[in-house]
């Protein structure tokens, strides 16, 4: 019986760290695979319109994205991921990478 609850309670933590981590996961693999090849045409397919874009000085464009996963088991407002994609003056994407920008503030 006690072993049972054991492998109840695993796998429960295992799914909630896999829904709260699963659009990170999926984001960072598409980038990663993409690199070098992908449009920014292509990345907004995939990705959608980006919520910051700048301007860099190599004319080409530095496109900033913002994700908040819910805290769980409470749906707080959440964790925030920020993805940070640098696109050549010939619009491809030529590098990535993700932080953490802290929990979102109602507001």
């Amino acid at each position: 019986m006690a072993m049972k609850w054991q492998l109840w309670l695993l796998f429960s933590i295992s799914g909630m760290l896999l829904i709260s981590c699963g659009p990170r996961i999926i984001k960072d693999q598409y980038l990663a695979n993409v690199v070098e090849q992908a449009d920014a045409d292509q990345v907004t397919l995939q990705m959608g319109p980006p919520e910051q874009v700048n301007p860099r000085s190599d004319g080409g464009e530095e496109w900033r994205y913002r994700d908040y996963q819910p805290t769980y088991p409470t749906k707080d407002p959440g964790l925030c991921t920020e993805y940070i994609l640098h696109f050549d003056s010939n619009r491809v994407l030529r590098d990535w990478k993700r932080k953490d920008c802290g929990v979102k503030k109602d507001g």
